[in-house]
């Protein structure tokens, strides 16, 4: 994962859908390593030109080796991502909502609400001291 040219790399997240409908969820189900990555809101308007430069840029890096494993020139890139490992994800239900604009990564207090669905309402960060 250090080796792929992007600012974040997170890992063991697993799209957290009320159906479990992600390429993500497929390969969970199915044991197969993957890569999932991040193209934007799906309410931009401009979120289906930004998911094509964003897949076909990173099909584009040809990282994988024969061997299914990271070779990527390193040359490419000179800063490694930063890498955090998901160890908690809430699963999102219908209706689904942010309450704030959280810029990436931010940190966010615990207690503070995050986002609200029709099953919950409102939910707040429930990991002590707060996460990323």
């Amino acid at each position: 994962a250090e080796k792929l040219p992007v600012k974040y790399v997170i890992e063991s997240l697993a799209h957290m859908t009320l159906e479990g409908g992600t390429t993500l969820d497929c390969a969970l189900l199915h044991d197969v390593p993957s890569v999932c990555v991040e193209c934007g809101q799906h309410s931009h308007p401009d979120v289906v030109a930004r998911a094509v430069a964003v897949i076909s840029s990173f099909l584009s890096l040809q990282v994988l080796n024969e061997a299914g494993s990271f070779d990527a020139d390193e040359s490419k890139h000179s800063n490694k991502p930063i890498v955090m490992r998901c160890e908690f994800a809430e699963r999102v239900s219908c209706g689904f909502e942010w309450l704030n604009q959280f810029p990436e990564f931010s940190f966010v207090p615990e207690y503070m609400p995050v986002f609200r669905d029709k099953d919950r309402g409102d939910v707040k960060c429930p990991i002590k001291g707060g996460a990323y």
